[in-house]
């Protein structure tokens, strides 16, 4: 992410938390870009745009829902966003949306939820995710399978 861009996110970030479990905020529809995909994911996800942004509304929603764990997630967007473990088709829930899911390398990980316009994504929720709920998605980026977590075996160590 661009530092002018990660800078921005911040102090959205740190001024939505000040506000508490408030529910009506200044400039909801106000859009933070977070990140620019790759090559790789708009390939992928058939998006004519390159940018992804995140609205005010969508940081007051996932502050208020994910509480602590919620600065972890608004930034690890961009790094979830061009290294997902998985990358799901959500259009059954949402018209042209997606999940872009990664694990932290143990029983836990990140799923952020994109919708895509012919203009703009916009992630629009982030929510976490255990194994056994990650192992029930289905991959659609054709790429080879990526273990959400790469931590020898005993028998690996011992080798």
């Amino acid at each position: 992410m661009k530092d002018r861009n990660l800078s921005k996110l911040i102090d959205e970030i740190a001024s939505l938390k000040k506000l508490g479990d408030v529910l009506i905020i200044d400039f909801p529809n106000k859009i933070i870009e977070v990140t620019t995909l790759s090559n790789e994911i708009i390939s992928i996800i058939k998006t004519s745009s390159a940018s992804v942004s995140i609205s005010r509304k969508s940081i007051k929603h996932i502050i208020n829902q994910r509480k602590e764990g919620a600065e972890y997630i608004l930034l690890s967007i961009p790094n979830i966003l061009n290294n997902p473990s998985k990358i799901a088709s959500n259009s059954h829930k949402r018209p042209d949306s997606f999940l872009f899911a990664k694990m932290n390398g143990s029983a836990k990980g990140v799923v952020l939820e994109i919708t895509k316009t012919t203009t703009q994504n916009m992630v629009v929720s982030a929510f976490p995710i255990d194994r056994k709920t990650y192992r029930k998605m289905i991959d659609i980026s054709g790429r080879a399978a990526v273990p959400p977590f790469a931590t020898p075996t005993d028998s690996e160590k011992s080798s």
